[in-house]
């Protein structure tokens, strides 16, 4: 799907530049998009396993054939082609190739063995801009090492200066495998942290997830508290209206009857005083 997205790209930047050089171009009836052999250079020592054509990676794709894309790509396993044998094809690629089957600190001293100055007639002619890519190529694949940036960029420019011959002449002995492997072994540790993060998170999350239960569950009793006291507030009015109720239906004298007793048990004592 990959090298499918890649094949869209190149055309969709090939419409563009025909449209902004020929405006309505894109447009017309004849206008063709250029083809496109798609190349996999697999690097790997296994057996390649992906079936060549696009259609049968899609579901149902032989059913549905004539309406699908389809495509095959051209698969190139770097690891069936010598150093020699692509020496004596004389071009970039096969510099590219080359620098692609870094596999082991073997690969590397194989490399250093190659006749420089057959390797340096390849680049003489090369224009800049192809220089420059596979110079971003042998970048990347240093980076990739973790080789410090330093040497990544001394090593760029004795491609740029098209000094081919003396790539690895002044590099420390690399083994490449262990350096995937201390990849490997980085990639897993960070994993590993990144899961330990994750079930603390978890645990962050269950933990205020709680707190919010037990906020909520003080919220319900606050408001059970709050309704109790208003329910109590308005048992109280009512008595208190009923009872200035009644007391608006009482006699003015009865009304006034205690205050009246009162005094007239401080004029007329009891008997028994």
């Amino acid at each position: 799907m990959q090298l499918f997205r890649y094949m869209v790209y190149i055309w969709d930047a090939y419409e563009k530049e025909a449209e902004r050089r020929h405006k309505g171009m894109a447009k017309r009836a004849d206008f063709l998009y250029p083809p496109i052999l798609p190349i996999i250079y697999y690097e790997g020592s296994a057996q390649w396993g992906v079936p060549p054509d696009f259609r049968s990676r899609i579901r149902e794709g032989k059913v549905f054939g004539k309406y699908l894309p389809d495509f095959e790509y051209y698969l190139v396993p770097l690891k069936d082609y010598s150093n020699e044998a692509l020496m004596e094809k004389r071009d970039e690629i096969s510099l590219v190739m080359m620098i692609n089957k870094l596999q082991t600190a073997e690969d590397i001293e194989e490399f250093r063995q190659l006749p420089g100055s057959e390797m340096d007639a390849i680049l003489k002619d090369t224009p800049e801009y192809l220089v420059d890519s596979i110079a971003n190529v042998l970048r990347a694949f240093l980076l990739k090492l973790n080789v410090p940036v330093s040497d990544t960029e001394k090593l760029a420019d004795k491609v740029r200066e098209k000094k081919m011959g003396e790539l690895f002449a002044d590099m420390q002995k690399i083994d490449i495998q262990a350096e995937w492997k201390k990849m490997a072994a980085t990639a897993r540790q960070i994993e590993e942290k990144a899961a330990q993060l994750k079930e603390k998170a978890a645990q962050i999350d269950e933990k205020a997830a709680r707190v919010d239960e037990k906020a909520a569950q003080v919220d319900e009793k606050a408001a059970k508290v709050d309704e109790k006291e208003a329910q109590v507030k308005e048992k109280a009015a009512k008595v208190a209206c009923l009872f200035g109720q009644v007391t608006g239906l009482l006699p003015e004298k009865t009304r006034h009857k205690p205050d009246n007793d009162l005094k007239d048990k401080a004029r007329f004592p009891h008997p028994s005083i």
